[in-house]
């Protein structure tokens, strides 16, 4: 693709509808997904976004009523306003089941979601030899229908945006402070229970939103992916709303484009009408985006963990190496002594000497190793260390003698230039550790 079909995407009178519609829809969706994130309600999301489809079905036989002599807007809000009070009864529906008849939370969930969109899909078979368009139009909402979006919606999601944004930035403080802190929200006297129907209604409206691009079964995907990301790379409130709605808009952009060329590929090369649909596609950017990130966020992503776990583990292992070859009293040691005294792959072993003697804290002569004035001055301040934390475990916690060394071994390798400043202090600056041995 070069720039001048990109470009046609947000220009072109049949194409800008679908990829500027679903982009200000999951902007919304993803917004109004991290509140519901934060609040840990994402499993709620799934139920109430399936339970939608009864009244989404209702309000599509309703807007036919409408739309001969109002025009097309009731037949966009007549089924998005049923959707909404098929989720709003739903939600109080599962407050009723926890609150008054002590159902779990996850089995009043899963009866919340089968028994609603059970109802819905009974619904939509019974228009399916009276009301052929209907049938086709409800059927195809399971999967989203962006394809067929136009101008109008394009005005409706960027509205709907627009004020969850506007929500977002004003009540920012009150905000924050009801999601992390409610007790306290109450002592400074918010809006607690305003803000609490406040994020009721926007909690469904994330869900009516993300209907007509992801779909009853995948809109939740627009309400957990993006703030999982955001979770993965930001940690105040601001940048993570910002992260989580880029994610969903650009994963809406990618999806709407992807959708359309594949089938048009389809459609030149074989002449076969393979029609990938929009909502789908869209989770399927968002599925990707959710596991990369999983991977390969810098902080808080599996293999940077995996690293730093593997970067600890070494270190500690090279401290080890200096304080066995500190107290062998500058005598010379012989790398199968080392890997005796220490069972770990003899590769591994050879790395991490390798790496001493590249720092400059260890000589080599053949098979035999000696640490150099640097590195026994570092095998020196592992030993000091590890004798501190053993008379701290023994005169101030009451430990015996021969508890302490397990404890110790595992404490030498975390304990930082303040804390040892601590124990110092608690300790009167001491000489010698519990087995009367000298503290270097």
């Amino acid at each position: 693709m070069n720039s001048t079909e990109i470009i046609s995407y947000f220009t072109d009178p049949v194409l800008r509808g679908p990829t500027l519609g679903a982009f200000f829809q999951a902007l919304t969706t993803s917004l109004i997904g991290v509140l519901v994130f934060l609040r840990k309600e994402s499993l709620l999301g799934e139920s109430l976004s399936h339970a939608t489809y009864p009244g989404l079905i209702l309000g599509l036989l309703a807007g036919i009523l409408f739309t001969p002599t109002v025009g097309g807007f009731f037949e966009l809000a007549i089924p998005l306003f049923g959707a909404a009070l098929s989720a709003f009864l739903a939600l109080k529906t599962a407050h009723f089941l926890t609150s008054r008849l002590n159902v779990k939370t996850d089995s009043a969930l899963a009866l919340i979601l089968s028994s609603f969109f059970g109802f819905g899909v009974l619904l939509v078979s019974g228009l399916q030899h009276s009301w052929g368009s209907l049938y086709k139009k409800g059927e195809a909402l399971l999967l989203g229908q962006a394809a067929t979006m136009q101008d109008a919606h394009i005005g409706f999601y960027a509205g709907l945006f627009a004020i969850v944004l506007l929500f977002i930035v004003l009540a920012k403080k009150e905000i924050v402070s009801f999601l992390f802190d409610r007790p306290f929200s109450k002592v400074l006297k918010l809006p607690v229970n305003g803000l609490q129907i406040c994020f009721q209604l926007l909690f469904l409206i994330a869900i009516v939103a993300g209907i007509r691009s992801a779909g009853v079964v995948l809109v939740s995907s627009l309400l957990i992916a993006p703030p999982l990301v955001a979770s993965l790379f930001a940690s105040r409130f601001f940048p993570f709303c910002v992260v989580a709605a880029v994610t969903g808009g650009i994963s809406a952009l990618l999806g709407t484009i992807f959708s359309t060329e594949v089938t048009a590929y389809f459609h030149s090369t074989y002449g076969e009408r393979v029609i990938l649909p929009t909502g789908p596609s869209i989770a399927l950017f968002l599925s990707l985006f959710a596991f990369l990130s999983i991977l390969f966020a810098p902080k808080k992503g599996f293999i940077a963990r995996r690293l730093k776990v593997f970067s600890h583990r070494f270190r500690r292992l090279e401290e080890n190496l200096l304080k066995f070859l500190w107290r062998r009293d500058n005598q010379e040691a012989e790398k199968k002594e080392m890997h005796e005294t220490f069972p770990l792959p003899y590769p591994l072993l050879s790395i991490v000497l390798y790496q001493m003697k590249r720092n400059g804290l260890a000589t080599q002569q053949g098979s035999k190793w000696a640490l150099t004035e640097l590195g026994a001055y570092k095998g020196s301040r592992v030993v000091r260390l590890h004798r501190l934390w053993e008379l701290y475990l023994v005169d101030i916690l009451g430990k015996g003698k021969d508890e302490v060394h397990v404890n110790a071994e595992e404490m030498e390798h975390i304990l930082t230039p303040e804390l040892e400043e601590r124990l110092l202090n608690l300790l009167k600056n001491p000489s010698v550790d519990p087995h009367s041995q000298p503290i270097p």
